[in-house]
């Protein structure tokens, strides 16, 4: 019988504040403790240290996480994507225009990489200007 899937706002939950922040282009937490120690060991080391010591990339965390973080980000920022898409998952070609300053949203458009919710919102509000879009570099 198959497990029922999860959703992924639960898989949110199972992360660290400062884990979260960091998949989502945040800020960094304010107050000192152990979600602004998850922050900054992705932000400088690019990977966290965990209870047990067992060290864990950003890679790895990336990728446990990537489907819940692309469903809040797609739908709260249509037409772009949070820095570690562009880092993991992004194809090169997308990654050479985004560092040439190209639209994130003209980049994913032309590489048919926008969902179709997305599309419909970007038709509907218009589509971004390049400097009013998250940083992605």
């Amino acid at each position: 019988m198959p497990r029922p899937r999860r959703s992924a706002r639960g898989r949110r939950a199972r992360l660290s504040a400062g884990i979260w922040a960091f998949l989502n282009d945040e800020p960094i937490p304010e107050e000192e403790g152990p979600a602004r120690d998850d922050y900054i060991g992705l932000e400088y080391f690019e990977n966290i240290v965990t209870g047990h010591r067992q060290t864990v990339p950003l890679a790895e965390i990336w990728d446990a996480h990537r489907a819940a973080v692309l469903a809040e980000w797609i739908e709260e920022r249509p037409g772009s994507r949070p820095k570690c898409w562009w880092t993991f998952d992004a194809p090169p070609a997308a990654r050479r225009r985004r560092d040439a300053g190209d639209s994130q949203a003209e980049i994913l458009d032309e590489l048919d990489m926008l969902t179709d919710g997305e599309r419909a919102h970007l038709a509907t509000h218009g589509w971004p200007d390049p400097e009013d879009a998250p940083d992605a570099a």
